[in-house]
């Protein structure tokens, strides 16, 4: 009875399946397929589900139609398949600023924080540069503004999806703490939906001191503070609409951090290290901690006592735990929800990849391990008794390893892609390589490899191991691998070791920032884009 239905009304009702309902519906008669074929917003809605993007309908439905935006999709889609250096973007204007830092600045997708101290101003003073990048496919202009801050910044956080800038200012009145500034992205004026978090101390103890927000995920706010008689570092969760406390949480003694981060609006996830005879720190893994209820769980059964419910410490294999090891993570930041975003379309907040590098000291090269976000989270759902997490339960099946060659500076991840750095560069031509771990995007490029394409080449799992066999993990999780060629003048500034770049992986491309090894602070030099 489907199919005597008034097309405009078949069509209402197929707006409402989700993606793999649509292909199975498209493949099942004559009809349909052609209904498929002869509609422009159905095709846009299948191809932004299998390219992991999501509508603007806000913005497009002022500019852009349907179709154009279909026909830009599609190139966007093979842009990312076949990547080519744009012509150089001249940002002089970021000439001689100091470089967004990884752990104090959140990429929200499009912007970058650069800043600039002004120590020689009554009294000091921070300029934040804000810029975005331009994308002609997804209709994106290039904006830069400047933002002056009073005093010393110690963090900056943005989400343009809100149109949030979070700055952190030192206070040294009664005890050294921060003074957090939530502004509109846009005007740089008090953000009208902000709870004044400076009127209101957040210290639960007279010995904590410097609290600083580390993360944001739509109202929530992460904070963390040292315990000065301790040196624990305690943290919280925050409303930064409303000002309510919804959770709070410390590091165990005997254990450390490198980089803590929302999962989603109901956990967070860290890195867990653990002393090994006195001697350095070696990786232990990565820790999920519920914070709080998510209500679209709460008929789920519960099982076991009420603690074990709260947090999965997901275990690295044995070969990464041994003394002499770093672990450093990347997470794109949470964002809201598309009201706000940029361009006719984007790419969708929930689907994001977590890249742990683990280094071994006093050796060149590291090894990257990923691990899509939805991996832990479907995890910790389906089994809530659950403590710790051994690798081979979770990794293989929900991880993948590679080597990084020369671990940089920046933000390496977007979604769920990353770039890594090859380890040779003595080769005709070095080159960079984007790793894609979207499902979608990835059975897109098998069926297209099936299909003889050149141009795609498909990384599936197996043993990897570096040269001497330190670190050694087994993986199963297949990527796109997307090689993005070289300049000379990229190769020479990436070997040379005291000309470190910043790399960057944005919503349209890559950036990296050349640094000027002369000066101290290192600033920017010159910046180099590859966009769409």
């Amino acid at each position: 009875m489907l199919v005597r239905l008034p097309v405009d009304v078949l069509l209402e009702i197929l707006d409402y399946l989700d993606f793999k309902t649509l292909i199975s519906c498209q493949a099942t008669c004559r009809h349909l397929k052609s209904v498929f074929y002869h509609s422009i917003p159905l095709q846009y809605k299948i191809e932004l589900l299998a390219c992991g993007m999501l509508d603007d309908v806000r913005e497009s439905e002022q500019s852009v139609g349907v179709a154009e935006r279909f026909r830009r999709l599609q190139l966007y889609d093979n842009a990312w398949r076949q990547l080519q250096w744009t012509k150089q973007a001249t940002f002089t204007h970021l000439h001689g600023l100091l470089p967004p830092e990884p752990f104090s600045v959140s990429l929200s997708n499009e912007d970058l924080v650069f800043s600039r101290n002004n120590e020689s101003l009554h009294p000091p003073s921070t300029t934040m540069v804000l810029q975005r990048l331009p994308s002609a496919l997804r209709g994106v202009e290039e904006w830069h503004r400047e933002v002056v801050a009073h005093g010393k910044l110690h963090n900056v956080m943005i989400d343009s999806s809100q149109d949030l800038l979070i700055w952190g200012e030192a206070m040294t009145n009664e005890w050294p703490r921060h003074c957090h500034h939530l502004r509109s992205l846009s005007t740089g004026d008090p953000h009208p939906m902000a709870f004044d978090l400076s009127t209101v101390s957040l210290q639960t103890e007279s010995n904590l001191f410097n609290e600083m927000a580390t993360d944001v995920c739509g109202d929530y706010l992460l904070l963390e503070m040292l315990s000065n008689r301790h040196h624990i570092w305690k943290y919280m969760v925050c409303n930064w609409k409303t000002g309510e406390i919804v959770y709070k949480g410390e590091q165990p003694p005997g254990q450390r951090y490198e980089r803590r981060r929302f999962l989603d609006p109901y956990h967070l996830i860290m890195d867990v290290s653990a002393p090994s005879n006195g001697k350095p720190l070696g990786v232990a893994g990565i820790k999920v901690v519920r914070l709080r209820v998510d209500p679209s769980t709460t008929t789920a059964p519960h099982r076991g006592p009420r603690t074990t419910s709260h947090s999965h410490l997901f275990m690295f294999p044995a070969s990464t735990q041994h003394p002499g090891t770093l672990v450093l993570s990347h997470m794109s930041p949470w964002r809201a929800g598309p009201g706000g975003a940029p361009g006719c379309f984007h790419s969708d907040p929930v689907d994001r990849l977590l890249a742990i590098d683990v280094t071994v000291i006093r050796r060149p090269g590291s090894m990257s391990i990923h691990v899509p976000a939805r991996t832990l989270l479907d995890y910790v759902r389906l089994h809530p008794g659950t403590t710790v997490v051994p690798w081979d339960v979770w990794g293989p099946q929900g991880a993948r390893a590679t080597h990084q060659g020369h671990p940089m500076d920046g933000f390496p991840v977007h979604g769920m892609r990353t770039v890594v750095v090859p380890n040779d560069l003595s080769s005709s031509r070095p080159t960079m390589t984007v790793l894609d771990y979207h499902p979608r995007r990835v059975a897109r490029a098998l069926a297209r490899q099936r299909d003889c394409d050149p141009g795609v080449t498909i990384v599936h799992g197996g043993d990897i191991y570096d040269h001497d066999e330190m670190l050694r993990v087994k993986t199963a999780l297949p990527c796109l691998s997307v090689e993005l060629p070289l300049s000379d003048e990229l190769v020479e500034l990436i070997r040379e070791e005291e000309a470190s770049p910043c790399v960057f992986l944005c919503e349209d491309g890559v950036v990296i920032v050349e640094m000027e090894p002369m000066t101290d602070p290192e600033v920017v030099r010159n910046v180099w884009t590859f966009s769409i």
